[in-house]
């Protein structure tokens, strides 16, 4: 292991950034508990909640960061599923400060000391930036120890783009202001929430962000993953070329499915209504068929008005679980204006099976002047709108 005499800038700093978390901990919005699991690599902080029985998601969040990002959506996830939000490695959460090597196989050790010792034969990896890499990192390593990938913005697909960080440092000394700017150019054209922000600033302040390039995974590590898998980029992430991130990992893995939302950021929020129809469709053991999943992701991703017609056909055509949840998923994909005014169409004018996921569509995007709509022409009530 490899120490630092401190991750923060001050020990007032480091407590500061404790109180924060501590202060999210404490309303955390869903029953839960709290874990300092040993690994070869030093303790690492967990925070677990939802069903033991359950489908277990392991949430590994970004660098500069810790599991309180997860706050929002651990309710989504914790009905269905055993969700366990991981504290890393030397960021900062309340993990041990321990950096090692990004070129050695601590990390998956690591990550894989962690499983075992909770129990998870075979979770689902969701990882965000750094997070994401760690999840390539074990996922790569251990392919057969992974039931499905999420990642969001990962490192280890393309080198960083270095233009990103010779900005950021000296915006870095600027105070307010230009810890504002990078704040700004990392949320893209989305909302920037009042906490994000605070916590963006706290952490510019007083943490000891780590300095180096995360690894390359080469092509024959990424064709180890064959487990299905979901991409999600920010069109305007200033970070990491995400066009050359979908392309490579489209090149390399057989069951991955991307989504580029157009006015995003590196940071990505509200993401939950991608990934959820993603696990229910994956959960079901319709992988088997991987002909009729990857055709289905297919019509979702190219999103064209055909596209839409063949997954409603195929959604009045069966009503088995598996067909319903692969076309909720694909539909889910659908990102294109011609697709969404597709998908309004079914909304408006299609069978009672259609307009209920057509509803969920436009529910998941909070497109509220499309459900108001079919609110008032009495196709749908309110509680079908807008109920979680």
């Amino acid at each position: 292991m490899t120490h630092s005499k401190s991750i923060y800038r001050s020990p007032a700093g480091e407590k500061a950034v404790m109180a924060l978390y501590d202060a999210v901990l404490a309303q955390w919005p869903v029953q839960h508990e709290t874990l300092h699991i040993p690994t070869r690599h030093g303790e690492t902080f967990v925070i677990a909640s939802g069903n033991l029985s359950d489908p277990a998601l392991v949430l590994l969040h970004g660098a500069g960061s810790n599991s309180a990002i997860w706050g929002a959506d651990v309710v989504k996830y914790s009905r269905r599923r055993h969700v366990i939000a991981v504290d890393l490695p030397g960021e900062a959460g309340r993990s041990t400060p321990s950096r090692p090597s990004w070129r050695s196989p601590a990390y998956a050790e690591w990550l894989d000391d962690m499983l075992n010792a909770l129990g998870l034969q075979q979770p689902t990896l969701i990882g965000i930036s750094q997070g994401g890499w760690t999840a390539l990192k074990y996922a790569t390593w251990k392919p057969e120890r992974v039931a499905r990938l999420v990642l969001m913005c990962p490192g280890g697909v393309t080198p960083d783009r270095l233009s990103f960080v010779f900005k950021a440092v000296p915006l870095s000394l600027l105070g307010h202001k230009g810890v504002e700017h990078i704040t700004r150019s990392l949320f893209g054209d989305q909302p920037v929430p009042r906490e994000a922000r605070e916590y963006t600033h706290l952490i510019m302040a007083h943490f000891k962000a780590r300095v180096g390039a995360l690894p390359v995974f080469t092509d024959d590590e990424l064709r180890r993953l064959t487990m299905p898998a979901l991409l999600l980029l920010g069109a305007r992430d200033p970070l990491r070329p995400s066009a050359r991130i979908a392309a490579r990992m489209q090149r390399l893995l057989p069951q991955l499915n991307t989504v580029m939302i157009p006015k995003a950021g590196h940071i990505l929020t509200d993401t939950a209504h991608y990934i959820m129809p993603f696990l229910a469709s994956t959960e079901v053991s319709v992988h088997q068929d991987v002909g009729r999943y990857g055709a289905f992701v297919a019509l979702g991703t190219a999103g064209r008005r055909d596209c839409v017609d063949q997954l409603m056909a195929a959604l009045a055509a069966q009503d088995d679980v598996a067909t319903t949840k692969l076309v909720d998923f694909a539909v889910g994909l659908v990102n294109t204006p011609e697709g969404s005014e597709r998908v309004r169409h079914y909304l408006l004018y299609g069978s009672a099976r259609q307009r209920n996921y057509a509803a969920l569509y436009f529910k998941r995007r909070g497109n509220h002047r499309v459900l108001d709509e079919a609110v008032a022409r009495g196709i749908i009530d309110r509680e079908q709108a807008y109920a979680e």
